[in-house]
């Protein structure tokens, strides 16, 4: 667990509570619906980041709607623009918001590959019924964290579950991010924050949309 002290506000993040496989061994209803995230992410057409949106009831037995980032439809499936922040494109939690059709007093949970900005949490609370949203992945901003925290909707970490291939890749993503970002800064690796396994993913996830 994280917490930030910002005024009268303590932002604290959640870590995965909801997320252990049952007896089974099945993968939990959050680990399903976050995968799905990434699946339909697959089908965004923006150039530099790809993120995809589940809303689903909180028994997890419903999903309400789905988004991904991209164009309007009807225009080109390509980005307005390779500036961060002013691609042009619809953000996926946007999509999703647009999407869905339930009441607002019907209770929910979101799921997204990359924490929501601050303009896409807005228009997450006011979807009503928000009670918690899921991220995998940093957003390169994560003043959205405060907003959440301002209406009581709990943020949850909940990294995507990586075959060993795909934790083989990303271990690479952490090493390329110490030399290439932490000693192109002129910190020593061994500084504390620096080892810290979590502090390093979320740099490397930080890192990697930036850089994508």
């Amino acid at each position: 667990m994280s917490a930030h002290n910002n005024g009268n506000h303590q932002l604290e993040e959640v870590e995965v509570s909801h997320s252990a496989p049952d007896n089974g061994g099945r993968p939990s209803f959050a680990d399903v619906y976050m995968g799905f995230a990434y699946q339909i992410a697959e089908r965004s057409t923006c150039h530099r980041l790809n993120v995809g949106t589940v809303i689903t009831s909180t028994d997890y037995r419903k999903v309400f709607a789905v988004g991904y980032n991209g164009n309007a439809s009807g225009l080109h499936n390509h980005c307005d623009s390779d500036t961060p922040g002013s691609c042009g494109c619809l953000h996926s939690e946007e999509n999703g918001v647009i999407n869905c059709d339930a009441p607002r007093h019907y209770e929910k949970f979101v799921f997204v590959t990359h924490l929501p900005c601050r303009m896409c949490a807005k228009r997450l609370i006011n979807l009503g019924g928000v009670k918690r949203v899921y991220y995998a992945e940093d957003y390169r901003l994560r003043d959205s964290i405060e907003l959440f925290a301002e209406v009581g909707i709990a943020v949850e970490h909940l990294p995507l579950k990586r075959n060993p291939a795909e934790q083989a890749l990303f271990r690479l993503a952490e090493i390329a991010y110490q030399h290439e970002v932490v000693a192109g800064e002129g910190n020593p690796l061994g500084e504390p924050t620096q080892s810290d396994p979590e502090w390093v993913s979320r740099r490397v996830s930080q890192w990697l949309a930036e850089t994508r």
